[in-house]
């Protein structure tokens, strides 16, 4: 059974033998937290459906992610350097409850945009991701980084591996999405969107001003 810790994101692999039949809590193997499971409310894989599931598949949000979300403004720019998924992409953004959405198709003119008012999530989807220092996210590099950390810079491509951080890091955006990976676009999004503010939270006050 696999479970994300809600705390710092990581994922963990739990026996299936060892789990209950009721609700349990186990120690993130990383951050030490306390992680509450319910395999109860968990679909069995003959269930699992190949469509978007949407955030009802997924484990209850907390209390604490709740507001941490309440406290993002509801602006995404969506970079389109490749055509295809735009659906996908768009539905996934607005499942995070995100209303306001702005089209792109270059980034020197959402970079521009992002002088003005700065996004909660900039969506970058391009083909074949060029190897560090990835020369098309260039202009994206130039924001200053107090300003960039106020946005999940999430980058969908053919050739990066979904939540691979190490990568991402490299690239300096905050999460990476395979395009194989693009029928649970809202899932992958949404768990590096809380990862994104909880991982932020001392700034929180930051992510909601103009």
């Amino acid at each position: 059974m696999e479970v994300v810790c809600t705390h710092c994101g990581h994922e963990a692999s739990l026996p299936a033998d060892k789990i209950p039949d009721r609700a349990f809590t186990f120690s993130c193997p990383k951050c030490k937290e306390k992680v509450r499971v319910d395999p109860t409310g968990q679909p069995k894989p003959e269930e699992a459906s190949s469509e978007i599931a949407g955030f009802e598949a997924l484990p209850p949000i907390s209390v604490a992610e709740t507001d941490l979300v309440a406290t993002a403004p509801s602006l995404a720019y969506l970079v389109f350097l490749e055509k295809r998924d735009r659906e996908l992409i768009r539905e996934g953004v607005e499942l995070l409850g995100i209303n306001l959405v702005r089209e792109f198709e270059d980034l020197e003119t959402a970079i521009e945009a992002f002088s003005e008012a700065v996004p909660s999530l900039f969506v970058v989807r391009m083909a074949k991701v060029p190897a560090p220092p990835c020369p098309p996210l260039a202009p994206l590099l130039q924001v200053p980084p107090q300003e960039r950390r106020r946005s999940l810079v999430a980058l969908v491509g053919d050739n990066v591996r979904s939540l691979d951080g190490q990568t991402a890091f490299f690239l300096q955006v905050n999460c990476l999405i395979a395009s194989q990976d693009m029928a649970r676009f809202p899932q992958l999004l949404r768990r590096a969107w809380l990862f994104h503010l909880i991982r932020y939270r001392f700034w929180k006050g930051d992510l909601g001003a103009d």
